[in-house]
């Protein structure tokens, strides 16, 4: 199930400008909570110094944090809850909010400008619908990302006749998409070790109302304003890592998690899961450490407790946000052209045009065709003809909208005529004979190729 209020609320830090921000934007909207508690993470992570950082496996992991709300359009008031995140922030640091780069090309000589921004996608629907083909332009937007995630002292790139250059690049991310869309164009390869591993999901359902909406509160909004541009100039010390409790509390929620989810959901999860949980808690708990904790009293300093336990909470919303969403990702390219027909033919039935208008924008006609005759030879879709004599044919799902007595036209052996046959004993076969040469479209079953 989605992330409950219940949930967001223990996940809460208890004080902090995390805390105030979340208290600030509650009282604005009725989003889901947890979204208020990601946008403030992410804000917190685009202005804390470049060189926060805990050390981990030997390794330094810095702090950037790529931030995904997912919920139903409308509903749970997703790119407003972004768009209250980004408004102090860019009013504090108008550079801070980078520009969307539609080429590899926009982000690197936006990075070279300004190596710490944040970059916000109100609706990420789009990015990942152009980037899901390896082959488009805009995929290599994907490549650069994964590439910078791991925050490199210095990200180089040969174009045709130089060389670019980004050194020590802080970038978060700030997205909202509908399940759909997370559904439709992504695959268990990106949750596994991809582009999506590297990303924090908050999947949540609206559960407050506020009867008086749009008030505004200018007092708190400047006080957030002041706090965040006082954050960069605060000093601070290196992180040794985490307390002697604190590691063991870690390391036995982290045995629990595994054991909890198993034997429940498909290896692919389990490994996105494992890949992308330690890095996550880890960085929240250093921010939380950055926030409330004692990064900026004095001296090495040491994760504890009380930002440990904030960030496994939070940490946890994200793992079953990805659970959820599991269930309905196609496993392979035909598996998800075939949940693309069956949602154009869904709640009615459809002349080949129209569904091919339907579903053209996510797949060329060759495919469609290919994919339409094996959902109707496994009976999963039916097409028949509405009227007596008519050379239309429909498709659907539904096989109670198609009539009761069908006609058809046979054509076999030379015999030529009509005859009548029940709707639910309609075959195929004699519906595909009766086809005008205009809807003879021969294309071969998705081979195994289509799947990688």
């Amino acid at each position: 199930m989605p992330i409950t209020e219940a949930q967001a609320m223990a996940a809460l830090p208890p004080h902090g400008f995390v805390r105030n921000y979340v208290d600030y934007a509650c009282r604005l909207t009725d989003a889901p909570t947890a979204y208020h508690i990601g946008v403030g993470l992410t804000i917190l992570a685009s202005v804390v110094p470049p060189g926060l950082r805990v050390t981990t496996y030997g390794s330094s992991l810095y702090t950037p944090i790529w931030m995904m709300l997912v919920g139903r359009s409308y509903e749970e008031r997703k790119t407003h809850s972004i768009e209250l995140g980004r408004s102090p922030l860019q009013e504090a640091f108008p550079r801070r909010v980078g520009p969307m780069p539609r080429s590899s090309e926009g982000l690197i000589t936006s990075l070279q400008q300004h190596t710490q921004q944040d970059i916000v996608y109100p609706e990420f629907g789009e990015f990942l619908q152009k980037t899901a083909n390896d082959s488009s332009y805009a995929a290599a937007l994907r490549t650069i990302y994964n590439a910078i995630y791991d925050c490199p002292s210095e990200y180089r790139v040969r174009a045709v006749r130089s060389i670019y250059s980004v050194r020590d690049p802080r970038m978060c991310l700030l997205a909202g998409s509908t399940p759909q869309y997370v559904e439709e164009w992504t695959s268990p390869t990106d949750w596994e070790g991809g582009f999506m591993s590297r990303w924090c999901i908050l999947y949540a359902i609206r559960e407050r109302s506020l009867d008086l909406g749009g008030l505004q509160y200018p007092g708190e909004r400047l006080k957030l304003i002041d706090e965040l541009k006082a954050i960069p100039d605060l000093k601070y010390w290196s992180c040794k890592g985490f307390e002697r409790q604190a590691q063991r509390a870690y390391a036995a929620w982290r045995r629990e998690i595994r054991a909890r989810y198993e034997n429940r959901v498909s290896h692919w999860t389990v490994g996105a899961i494992g890949r992308g949980l330690g890095a996550l808690t880890c960085k929240v708990a250093t921010l939380f450490g950055f926030d409330f904790g004692a990064a900026t009293e004095g001296g090495e300093w040491e994760i504890g407790m009380e930002q440990l336990i904030p960030a496994m909470r939070f940490a946890e919303m994200h793992i079953q946000s990805v659970v959820e969403l599991a269930e309905n990702i196609a496993s392979n390219q035909h598996e998800r052209r075939r949940r693309a027909v069956l949602r154009g033919v869904q709640g009615g039935a459809f002349n080949l045009g129209q569904l091919l208008e339907r579903v053209r924008p996510r797949m060329n006609k060759r495919d469609i065709m290919a994919v339409i005759d094996a959902l109707t030879e496994g009976k999963v879709m039916w097409q028949f003809q509405p009227t007596s004599g008519s050379s239309e044919v429909r498709f659907t799902s539904d096989v109670n909208l198609i009539p009761d007595v069908v006609p058809f036209q046979a054509d076999a052996g030379g015999l030529r005529g009509q005859a009548q046959q029940p709707a639910g004993l309609l075959p195929t076969p004699p519906i595909q004979q009766a086809r005008s040469p205009a809807l003879d479209v021969s294309a071969p079953e998705p081979s195994d190729d289509d799947s990688q």
